[in-house]
């Protein structure tokens, strides 16, 4: 139908033409609607520009939306200081109505003065629109808050003045409006912590301090939720994120509770700091959203927003996960992006442990069954020292605490009692030693006996017999130069003990993967050791999936079991028959979401019938937030699986104490 239309028109106007319809079709894709929020992603307004809103708060007139931030867009007169308006009906699309600040130092603070962190309040009774902010000079020691005031949401606001609330220093700020709605002022005050101070009639200036909060934190955020008060807050630590932290206190003058932790530590909070606590009251549920800041310092205007519905319950307060999510501001409702309608809990595994679950340690990770199943040896910690325990006494015993500065990664059962190693000959960090360094150890089962060098590098798993001396370890280019730098391979050898020299004998590579799309690692033996179980990791541009693989030792004939890709599936202890293993898999996620790969995982048991469909979930670990199972065993016997406690936010392996579970027999 365009070159109907061409035809009528010269050659100039063709152009003329033709440039109007490419401006029509780009502004209508910058006005295309988002159904998610995506945090940590660039977020378009309706120009298909990023939010530049950072540090910032929001406020809600009638149904509409308002974000103040900081304005941090690149060309900007680096005379004046700019704070942006965004609106939305919805909390997940954004107009941009304009820069409703720029302002010149207003009081003579000199070169690189501070704006920091607007905060915008509607006063009913005066019907203007009160914005504070961090007012500072360039070396932190102004320390007062701005106000500047405007008739509208978006209209320009004018500076009014500068003070310290309650003659103290303020820095960071924050705001609430409490459910009866009076207004309050969250500030540090970094001599002594942060306050939390009504603010006057007119919002004009701070009234009364109802809490001052002894933490020297910064990014001060507050919700009422449920008859209880949840502050939140960030350690002093300038642009870098830490682990922020919360309170409870059931008013506002306290008493607080000790901070605890929102998200594991090891995150940083997903690499964000706490700005506002928003809470969508709707007509089914009430949803509670942080809203945090990932800042870049050297990229300013491509800082990034953490905003992620929280799980608050008993109080108890966490943020999961970030994944994309939507939601419904109408019913308060929200769902992750795939359709996910169920949540996480909060709250410790080991507290809702079914019968025929028992902890058996409070430390340790990777467990592994004796031949006569009396007996469970395990490692301390990732490169550490390797333990036993007695199952009917309890009595734990160290097996390397002769060795000083023992740094093993794993032990494992001979069928003879005694155990294999693995390990680096010296530790140099986690990564380096468990690509590069591993390699294999006997270590008789007489007591006072030392760790004898195989000889044989290798990368991290492996498979060992419960009838023979047979083994299997896989191999990466880092442990033989000889195999491609993405290839890997799988050998089965045997182990000769005799001659008072133990060592490794009759390998033969049994199965290479040419490229990084499969990377393999040894599991189990089965079927009188004519078969073996292994993982192939698969890796993809947002996470590395696996599959649960089986070689006929024999005919070498591979067979895929878990048959779905895309998902996590990494086979672990196997079954005494050979019919049936047990999987670290993320098949929850279908029903609970989150991250794919092997974080989100649990126990699962699988036929290794070759249809892929008969596969049963044995543990609920990661039904709360946090919390997996992983790396389990099963007793020689059948009747016993051990595992470990883990936590999503860990490397693979990494373990809170191990834990006995109980077959039906």
């Amino acid at each position: 139908m365009t070159a109907h239309i061409l035809s009528f028109f010269p050659f100039r106007m063709q152009t003329y033409f033709l440039l109007l319809l490419s401006l029509a079709l780009f502004s209508n894709s910058h006005a295309q609607k988002q159904a998610f929020i995506r945090p940590g992603e660039l977020w378009p307004d309706d120009q298909g520009n990023h939010v530049q809103a950072h540090g910032g708060g929001i406020i809600k007139i009638g149904d509409t939306y308002y974000w103040y931030g900081e304005e941090r867009r690149r060309g900007l007169d680096t005379g004046f200081r700019y704070v942006s308006c965004y609106s939305s009906t919805d909390l997940t699309n954004w107009k941009f109505r304009g820069d409703v600040v720029k302002m010149t130092d207003p009081e003579n603070l000199g070169y690189r003065w501070v704006l920091e962190r607007p905060k915008v309040f509607y006063n009913k009774a005066s019907r203007k629109y009160v914005m504070y902010f961090h007012l500072d000079d360039r070396s932190y020691r102004f320390a007062r808050v701005g106000i500047a005031v405007s008739n509208k949401p978006d209209g320009n606001f004018t500076y009014v003045k500068s003070f310290r609330p309650l003659g103290r220093e303020s820095r960071d700020i924050g705001q609430f409006i409490d459910d009866d709605g009076t207004a309050y002022l969250v500030f540090e005050d970094r001599p002594l912590g942060f306050h939390i101070a009504r603010l006057s009639a007119d919002y004009m200036d701070v009234e009364k301090d109802m809490s001052l909060i002894k933490e020297h934190m910064e990014g001060g955020a507050i919700v009422h939720y449920k008859g209880l008060y949840y502050s939140i807050g960030s350690a002093l630590t300038g642009w870098r994120p830490n682990p922020n932290k919360y309170a409870t206190a059931p008013s506002l003058e306290g008493p607080w509770t000790s901070f605890k932790d929102v998200a594991p530590p090891t995150t940083n909070t997903y690499g964000s700091q706490s700005t506002m606590l928003i809470k969508v009251v709707g007509t089914k549920e009430t949803t509670v959203i942080f809203m945090g800041d990932q800042w870049k310092p050297g990229t300013q205007w491509d800082s990034r927003y953490l905003w992620m519905p929280l799980q608050i319950e008993d109080g108890k307060l966490w943020l999961p996960e970030p994944r994309p999510w939507a939601l419904n501001v109408k019913t308060g409702e929200w769902k992750e992006e795939g359709g996910a309608a169920q949540h996480r809990k909060l709250g410790n595994p080991l507290d809702h442990l079914p019968a025929n679950i028992e902890v058996l340690t409070r430390f340790g990770e990777r467990a592994d069954f004796s031949p006569d199943n009396k007996h469970i040896a395990f490692m301390t910690k990732s490169f550490g020292d390797a333990m036993t325990i007695d199952l009917q006494t309890r009595e734990i015993r160290c097996l390397t605490c002769n060795v000083p500065g023992a740094a093993f990664l794993r032990v494992m059962h001979l069928v003879t009692g005694d155990y294999i190693l693995i390990g680096p000959d010296h530790y140099e960090n986690i990564n380096t030693s468990r690509t590069r360094d591993n390699e294999l150890w006997f270590l008789s089962k007489e007591r006072g006996s030392k760790p004898i060098k195989l000889g044989q590098k290798m990368s991290e798993g492996m498979a060992i017999s419960k009838k023979s001396l047979k083994i299997a370890y896989s191999q990466l280019h880092d442990q033989a130069p000889d195999l491609a730098p993405a290839a890997s391979r799988l050998i089965v050898a045997d182990l000769n003990l005799s001659g008072g020299r133990p060592r490794i004998v009759n390998p033969v590579t049994v199965y290479e993967s040419p490229d990084s799309t499969c990377r393999v690692e040894a599991q189990d033996f089965y079927d009188n050791d004519s078969k073996m179980t292994f993982i192939c990791y698969e890796p993809n541009k947002d996470f590395t999936a696996a599959s649960v693989m089986g070689i006929d030792l024999q005919t070498r004939q591979v067979t895929n079991y878990s048959k779905k890709p895309l998902t996590y599936n990494e086979c672990e202890g196997i079954f005494p028959d050979g019919k049936y293993t047990l999987v670290e898999a993320d098949r929850q996620c279908d029903s609970l979401g989150g991250r794919r790969g092997g974080s989100n995982i649990d126990i699962w048991k699988l036929a290794l019938d070759g249809t892929g469909q008969d596969f049963v979930r044995l543990t609920r670990f990661n039904d709360y937030e946090g919390g997996k199972a992983s790396n389990p065993v099963v007793s020689t016997d059948g009747r016993l699986m051990a595992f470990q406690l883990a936590n999503t936010a860990d490397p693979a392996g990494v373990g809170y104490g191990l834990l006995l579970y109980k077959f039906n027999k």
